[in-house]
């Protein structure tokens, strides 16, 4: 497997993921692959040394938006994506991942998990019924998306006619983050998405239940806005929506 041939999502390696990276293991285990512009680490020991060496970063976009979106002829509502991408918690290092994640694990504690059941419980019982009445499903499609999209949403206080939209702006920006500029879906769609999600999730009437680490989208928000946002609760003074650029606030 050459480098311009490994594409992670060809039907061949969703098919079957695992011969892909056997392969990678065993004739480059230290991959660079231009499609996705980074290196692919595939044994363990590698991926270990790797995460513990503090000369990796896990700042991914700075890099990409002062070499290529820096300039006078930059899309504007690309680099805007990209401003909204870079305060993404999974893009930040210490000191400002720390904060981030210290916000975000209030949201995850034993306790407001074990809160969750009862409704992923009922959640999970309503997709079951449905498969059983249809006499065959997708597992995925019918029942592992559906559920684990339900309870995202209902923690983001995302309303239920709207979760179907919610994951398509998931889709679309994943396009960017993982495929890449290299295909018109990795261009075009991400701010596409960024837009509807800013637009609509502003006329959501209301936030979700007052949860610690719990950002909303109030009814003031409009795109293009530009706040610090504060608010981790619903109570909190109102946090700039997800999709405006220079927020600061534990990610989705």
């Amino acid at each position: 497997m050459t480098a311009v041939e490994l594409d992670l999502f060809s039907p061949a390696a969703v098919a079957d993921p695992y011969a892909v990276f056997d392969h990678l293991r065993d004739t480059d285990p230290v991959h660079w692959s231009p499609r996705y512009r980074s290196w692919i680490v595939t044994r363990h020991a590698d991926v270990s040394a790797a995460l513990r060496d503090a000369r990796f970063s896990s700042d991914r976009i700075s890099p990409f938006v002062d070499a290529k979106l820096s300039g006078p002829d930059a899309d504007p509502a690309l680099r805007q994506t990209f401003a909204v991408l870079a305060d993404w918690m999974v893009f930040k290092d210490p000191p400002d991942h720390t904060r981030l994640r210290r916000l975000l694990r209030t949201a995850f504690t034993p306790r407001s998990v074990a809160a969750l059941e009862p409704r992923v419980r009922a959640l999970s019982d309503e997709l079951l019924d449905a498969v059983a009445g249809a006499g065959r499903a997708d597992l995925v499609g019918s029942y592992a998306y559906p559920l684990t999209a339900a309870v995202i949403a209902e923690m983001l206080g995302v309303p239920a006619a709207d979760r179907d939209l919610f994951k398509g702006w998931s889709d679309s920006i994943s396009a960017l983050v993982f495929a890449g500029l290299g295909t018109p879906s990795g261009t075009s769609a991400p701010p596409t998405g960024c837009s509807s999600c800013a637009t609509t999730s502003a006329t959501w009437p209301s936030g979700p239940p007052a949860t610690p680490a719990t950002t909303w989208c109030p009814p003031s928000c409009r795109p293009g806005t530009t706040t610090t946002a504060s608010a981790t609760t619903r109570s909190s003074p109102p946090a700039c929506c997800c999709c405006s650029p220079g927020t600061r606030r534990p990610p989705t």
